[in-house]
């Protein structure tokens, strides 16, 4: 079997004639745990955090559920309809810090239409975002976007226009969102709960 994959390794591996070599670089975490948060138990917990003003938070649990309401911002800003396919919530267990991995569903053109809509639903829903992330995305628009995502080769950018248009729509959509909890809720630390 191994064999029979070395020539497409060995293409895939040797540099281009301009001397890149392409590929992914992922770091290694040696304390690596990937979370059941997509159990139906766990799932409902954490969407109460988020969903439902009334639910209680416990205070060991307040750093995951502000990685939760920013990653579910974050997918749908991005596109990314991969998340929730299995094995793609972790953290490292030597720090605690909840990483957001298995990001290649990202950025498609165009991003699924079910998962989007999905994601929006959820979105919609939620009663508690970050206050960073959301004055992060209040700083951006398509412009800044492009800055931000840069060019593959000199003038060539990474991302197509279309797909940052996405980006920026989603964004716009989600501010849109908070926006509509901030003047519903009157209470921007209770909308904004999270740093």
């Amino acid at each position: 079997m191994l064999r029979a994959l070395q020539p497409d390794f060995d293409d895939k591996a040797l540099p281009d004639a301009d001397g890149r070599v392409r590929g992914a670089l992922s770091p290694w975490i040696d304390h690596y745990e990937v979370l059941p948060l997509e159990q139906p138990g766990a799932r409902a917990r954490w969407e109460a955090w988020l969903t439902d003003a009334s639910a209680e938070i416990p205070g060991d649990q307040a750093p995951l559920a502000r990685a939760l309401s920013t990653l579910v911002a974050f997918d749908y800003v991005t596109g990314n309809w991969d998340r929730w396919s299995g094995g793609n919530l972790a953290r490292d267990a030597a720090t605690g810090t909840f990483l957001f991995v298995d990001n290649d569903g990202a950025f498609y053109d165009p991003p699924p239409a079910d998962s989007l809509a999905r994601q929006l639903t959820l979105l919609r829903r939620m009663v508690r975002f970050s206050r960073t992330f959301v004055a992060a995305l209040r700083s951006l628009d398509e412009g800044r976007l492009r800055e931000v995502f840069g060019d593959e080769t000199a003038g060539v950018p990474l991302l197509p226009d279309r797909v940052v248009a996405g980006v920026d729509q989603r964004r716009k959509t989600i501010l849109d969102t908070i926006d509509a909890r901030l003047r519903q809720r009157g209470d921007a630390g209770a909308t904004l709960a999270f740093d």
